[in-house]
């Protein structure tokens, strides 16, 4: 038997825990605007580097998320979807894009974090 201190202590440092409850993922199927890219070196804005910035022909909301309706960010270090963006983009097709409500690859603004990137 395990003694309950025992419990409470990995209860606190979160060991068998699943994902906060704050934590969510939003879809969207959109076509792609525009696309920004910024280098992996920027002196004048080190929180916003490294980034694929993405900009849907529509504005929406992401789910019920305080992301910013009017684009979506991909690490550089997310090579796999930077090449199926950029081809989605190039051909104007359309693709189901899904965010982060709590990740930011810039840490300057409101865009959240691509983690699928999907064809409907």
């Amino acid at each position: 038997m395990v003694p309950k201190y025992c419990l409470a202590v990995l209860f606190l440092l979160g060991v068998g825990s699943v994902t906060p409850a704050f934590s969510a993922e939003f879809s969207r199927t959109i076509n792609i605007a525009r696309v920004a890219m910024v280098s992996t070196v920027r002196p004048a804005g080190p929180g916003a580097q490294s980034v694929v910035r993405i900009y849907p022909s529509t504005i929406a909301a992401w789910g019920s998320s305080n992301c910013r309706t009017d684009a979506a960010d991909i690490s550089m270090d997310d090579w796999h979807m930077y090449g199926m963006i950029m081809r989605v983009w190039k051909d104007n097709m359309t693709v189901v894009v899904t965010v982060e409500s709590t990740e930011r690859v810039d840490t300057t603004d409101t865009v959240c974090r691509i983690i699928v990137v999907a064809t409907p």
